[in-house]
């Protein structure tokens, strides 16, 4: 969302150093890329251990070798191969997709813009050796056990919760309020409770649905969308007078990538990785100046 760039911009361009929260997902379901250095880690130069505040356990860091690099860089080109596309996704001759960026709070735009910024000002052969032309992010095996996706709900407040109902049928012709085959998404509001299923849809996740649908109807008629975490907290809020809230089912890993390659960026707050708990920290920093 290019509105929220520009305060982000304003913090990052005179800080000395950067504690990004940006994740490279990758999806190795045969984990050849990380797991491999973390059963080699005895092999590697440690740079610190310590416990974690708030309950957080411990955690430690290792310094790749510049073999342990090379192997690495070789693991993640073996994914971009026609075999693993054809493999993973029933395709062919598409280009591979390496890298799902999640970048919620804008770290990685934010880094773009400011060394594009810098560009501006800077002769161009020094570009390549600004500080700035790299961010620090973190490499995530999207089929990691301790990664989590959690969908993220949608309450929309200032609205007449039947007259958003019947928008939305008139939305996707072919809608209708039950459970059936297609994108099925709860709903809640004081007057009761439900599903609308959307058959056939257009594109791979009902998130995708559902926002293209709240989008234009708030465009039209008014009403503010709020983005929830959490069932109980979206049948909660979705009660109040002249609300509603829609749930959506969580999306599966395996879908992640596919969905990208078919329907591009995802929707926006389509999921959550992981619960609030297991998100409190920002441990690794980079001098940027």
């Amino acid at each position: 969302m290019l509105s929220r760039i520009p305060p982000r911009v304003k913090v990052r361009k005179d800080a000395p150093i950067e504690l990004p929260h940006v994740m490279l997902l990758i999806d190795d379901p045969n984990k050849t890329v990380i797991e491999p250095l973390t059963r080699a880690s005895g092999e590697m130069e440690r740079l610190y251990a310590f416990d974690l505040q708030q309950g957080g356990g411990s955690i430690t860091g290792w310094k790749l070798s510049a073999a342990q690099m090379d192997e690495t860089a070789d693991a993640l080109s073996a994914l971009c191969s026609a075999e693993e596309q054809a493999w993973k996704y029933g395709v062919k001759d598409v280009p591979p997709l390496l890298f799902a960026v999640g970048d919620g709070n804008h770290s990685l735009a934010t880094a773009k813009q400011c060394y594009e910024d810098l560009k501006k000002v800077t002769p161009e052969s020094e570009w390549a050796s600004l500080p700035a032309r790299y961010a620090l992010v973190e490499v995530v095996n999207n089929h990691d056990g301790a990664l989590q996706f959690e969908p993220i709900h949608r309450c929309v407040f200032g609205v007449e919760p039947e007259e958003v109902l019947d928008a939305f049928k008139a939305y996707y012709p072919g809608a209708y309020e039950a459970k059936g085959e297609g994108h099925v998404i709860a709903y809640t509001h004081a007057g009761g409770q439900g599903f609308l299923t959307v058959p056939q849809p257009r594109v791979q996740l009902a998130v995708g649905t559902l926002q293209a649908f709240l989008d234009a109807y708030v465009k039209d008629h008014g009403g503010e969308i709020d983005y929830i975490h959490g069932g109980e907290v979206t049948d909660r809020l979705g009660r109040q007078a002249g609300a509603i809230g829609f749930k959506l089912p969580a999306m599966g890993k395996q879908q992640l990538f596919k969905t990208v390659m078919a329907d591009g960026v995802l929707p926006r707050k389509t999921f959550s990785m992981g619960h609030a708990q297991d998100k409190r920290y920002y441990v690794e920093a980079r001098k940027i100046r």
